[in-house]
């Protein structure tokens, strides 16, 4: 009997190891679970499964994975930045979980909802914006689209919008545009004139609204938005061209004929290096031929100019789900061009009217996909589509006067665009290459036409190479699954094998494009031509396959470690007060018109025990082109409200309203607010660990009134930068996740320690110097493989023999670790 007493009391202490006598606890402790997963849990029954985010006091240890275990916790996903996991449980096992002693903070896995800004999250595009280039010590300039220009052939481009600011430059007298810059350049032609065609407006995209969105998805800068909606390349300058109200042949061939001669090498000022094109005759029209005026001018500027040109697959996709006919622009099937599919917004699958090529004939499938359902971008006023807002998205009630959701390949097009202007930043070596088309039989491709009942006859293309930058789309997209493609059947006749033995089909081409890793592949092919980074080509030789061999070693995941306290965020945007131009130019608003939303979320990590919050805004000084005689005249004060807790209510500060910010109007200079947080202090004593959503608000007034509102088509518009300067505990080792934080100098007086920042960077050459840019042959690799396992088995071996075990290794939450520049 006491033999069993005895083994009773040594299992329940075992257990008691295990599991954790606070697990018997059942009252919740309502202080570690944020507002949104208290809310969920009131909404829910016993049993109900919620997926949360668990963060625990240190490192995860296998007492808290046991605890989770015994609670039947689906474990998803364990954190590498902060302590923690994401798992699914019930609600009343959340709850009890809350009152384990080494629980930090549980908060709901809420569902979040895709905007504009979310398909540079599809395309890993910011995560290139984000990510450092090193060459060797040697840290190089983001990529971000800087000092490339990209061309909108289309309705035009609204100069007025804050994210599509027109900045005039001369580039037609070899002027170049500067950092910063936006719209360089906007012409619109004048379908009544034959000798000057193509006038200059700040405003060409007056009736359709078309032009404006694609421009905002290339390239917008997210002003209006507190850069939540960005382009895929903010960092580009761009060329409005617009085409004229209802443009035809002779307009589009007017337009391409502009970029050819604006882009002539050696004649280049502005570096047009991308043509986006979001428009064609449309099935069943598309009877066209190659010989015809515009196919030859997308030849010329891609062979002649090195300017990539990418044009929409088409929207007549939705009776055509089989493949059973080609319903793809013409435009788009000239082998030089890229032809863009459109994917859904989060690219799952393809959009139900995307246009298809017929599946059995190569030559008419599109090339790639990009996200084309329901993008947000920017919205020009007192058009077509502007004319809609308020009703850019039924599934919400939410009115914005500066963006619209619209769908269609017309929006997946610019996300290429904006993506190939990235690739020409990272390597301006790009040209034609060897590569051809994918066809079957021999050159010259002939493409029979079967659109409608116009007999066009077959396209004849007795050149099929493509560019570098198609090439490198294509090497690096990935296929959506064909079951999710609306209808594409899996059998043998619907997909090919094609480069580098990829599979394709006529639906999506190769696949949705990847940012991330095309970015890679053009740093390699750039860094082999030009090792020592002088711009003179040592290696012009190399070709995009050359680089291909090794490029995905050119991506390192990790962390950076740096020897301070202190790191920083920062963005910009522009306060609008659209009151009254808004209110006489549409009667949707009717008397609730509403401003620019300025919400911008930022993480505040557990570590931090100093903020400081700097906003700075210059209010508007009326001035336009040549009229000095305007009155500097703009008032306007700027305020940030802070939303702590996630819960949609803005914490601070505690009393704002509207009146109170009109009786405080100041003069027109430079504003400086400085906000320090106390976090010993009502409402950020528990506000650690969590996302802050922080919304600039205020007023602004000109004395131009209106009328120079509309006039100069500005608005009042007052420009903001918010700086966030934190200071931390570096003596714990902080890891933060990388979502915008740099780190700063000199470290506080407070200092002990390193900060870890997680980080995407692209390594050209490893510090010690060594380039990692070239592969051994297929045949070396495998003999020092296989003398790599040989040794490591005999290690083994020997080890075993000698201990009688091999010790764990326990993986650690840092897949790379560098130290920044100077650091030792």
């Amino acid at each position: 009997m006491f033999k069993k007493q005895c083994a009773v009391l040594i299992i329940l202490a075992i257990a008691l190891q295990i599991i954790p006598a606070m697990a018997l606890a059942s009252t919740p402790n309502y202080e570690v679970i944020d507002p949104a997963l208290r809310h969920r849990l009131s909404l829910a029954e016993d049993h109900d499964v919620v997926e949360v985010i668990i963060q625990f006091e240190d490192q995860v240890t296998r007492r808290d994975l046991a605890y989770l275990g015994s609670h039947d916790f689906d474990i998803k996903r364990t954190l590498s930045a902060i302590p923690g996991v994401f798992a699914s449980g019930a609600k009343e096992d959340i709850e009890e979980l809350s009152s384990y002693e080494r629980t930090r903070w549980i908060e709901f896995n809420a569902p979040m909802t895709y905007y504009m800004n979310m398909t540079k999250y599809t395309l890993e595009a910011q995560d290139v914006w984000l990510s450092q280039i090193r060459d060797g010590n040697e840290v190089m300039d983001p990529i971000d689209g800087s000092g490339v220009t990209i061309v909108v052939l289309d309705s035009g481009i609204d100069g007025t919008h804050p994210d599509l600011d027109y900045n005039p430059v001369d580039i037609e007298n070899g002027e170049r545009p500067q950092p910063g810059q936006k719209v360089i350049f906007n012409v619109k032609k004048d379908q009544n004139t034959a000798d000057e065609p193509f006038i200059p407006f700040k405003n060409t995209d007056t009736t359709s609204g078309h032009g404006t969105h694609c421009a905002g998805t290339v390239a917008g800068n997210g002003q209006a938005s507190a850069g939540r909606i960005q382009g895929i390349a903010p960092g580009a300058w761009l060329i409005g061209v617009s085409m004229g109200e209802l443009f035809a042949t002779i307009d589009e061939y007017s337009g391409l004929e502009w970029v050819y001669e604006h882009s002539l090498p050696g004649d280049n000022p502005a570096n047009i290096r991308v043509v986006t094109n979001s428009w064609g005759p449309g099935y069943p029209f598309d009877s066209l031929d190659p010989n015809d005026a515009s196919a030859q001018m997308i030849n010329r500027i891609v062979h002649e100019n090195d300017v990539s040109v990418v044009f929409a697959a088409g929207n007549d996709g939705t009776s055509n789900h089989d493949g059973h006919e080609d319903t793809v622009n013409i435009f788009a099937k000239v082998p030089a061009a890229i032809a863009v599919a459109a994917s859904t917004r989060n690219g799952d699958g393809l959009a139900t009217f995307s246009s298809r090529g017929d599946k059995t004939k190569v030559e008419t499938w599109p090339d790639i996909a990009a996200p084309g359902v329901r993008i947000w971008s920017a919205s020009a006023r007192a058009t077509m589509i502007g004319a809609g807002v308020g009703l850019q998205d039924l599934t919400r009630d939410e009115k914005d006067p500066f963006y619209i959701a619209i769908s269609g390949t017309s929006m997946a097009t610019p996300h290429v665009a904006g993506l190939v202007a990235l690739l020409w930043q990272a390597c301006p070596s790009m040209t034609m290459s060897n590569t051809e088309e994918d066809y079957e039989g021999e050159l010259p491709i002939v493409v029979e036409e079967n659109a409608g009942n116009f007999d066009g006859g077959p396209y004849i293309f007795d050149d099929a190479r493509i560019h570098e930058s198609e090439l490198i789309l294509k090497l690096t997209a990935g296929m959506i699954d064909p079951q999710a493609n609306n209808g594409v059947p899996t059998d043998n006749g619907s997909s090919r094998i094609g480069l580098d033995e990829r599979t394709f089909d006529y639906a999506q081409g190769y696949g949705l494009v990847n940012a991330k890793r095309a970015v890679a592949l053009a740093l390699k092919l750039q860094h082999l031509r030009d090792p020592d980074g002088d711009g003179v080509l040592d290696y012009p030789e190399v070709t995009v396959w050359d680089a291909y061999k090794g490029y995905s070693g050119v991506i390192r995941e990790g962390q950076y470690r740096k020897s301070t306290d202190r790191i920083s965020h920062s963005w910009a945007g522009e306060f609008v007060d659209t009151d009254k131009p808004l209110a006489d130019q549409s009667s949707i608003y009717d008397d609730t018109v509403p401003t620019s939303d300025q919400t911008h979320s930022v993480f505040i990590p557990w570590d931090t025990e100093e903020l400081v919050i700097i906003l700075t805004y210059f209010s508007l000084y009326l001035d336009y082109e040549g009229i000095t005689d305007l009155p500097e005249g703009s008032y306007g004060v700027l305020i940030l409200r802070i939303d702590v807790d996630e819960d949609g209510e803005y914490d601070y500060p505690e009393d704002f309203n509207i009146p109170d910010i009109i009786s405080r109007l100041v003069p027109a200079h430079e504003q400086i607010v400085m906000i320090r947080i106390d976090f010993t202090q009502a409402p950020f004593e528990n506000a650690k660990g969590r996302n802050w959503t922080f919304d600039t608000s205020g007023y602004a007034y000109g004395v131009g009134g209106v009328f120079w509102d509309l006039l100069i088509g500005k608005g009042t518009r007052i420009e903001y930068q918010v700086n966030m300067d934190y200071r931390l505990n570096a003596k714990e080792r902080p890891r933060i996740p990388y979502d915008g934080f740099w780190f700063e100098e000199p470290s506080s007086q407070y200092f002990e320690g390193k900060v870890y920042i997680n980080q995407n960077w692209y390594v050209l050459r490893d510090k010690d110097g060594g380039d990692n840019g070239f592969e051994l042959s297929a045949e070396t690799g495998v003999s020092l493989m296989l003398l790599l396992v040989l040794g490591l088995t005999g290690s083994w071996l020997y080890l075993k023999r000698k201990f009688g075990f091999i010790g764990e290794l326990t993986p650690t939450d840092e897949s790379v670790e560098w130290e920044m520049p100077g650091e030792k």
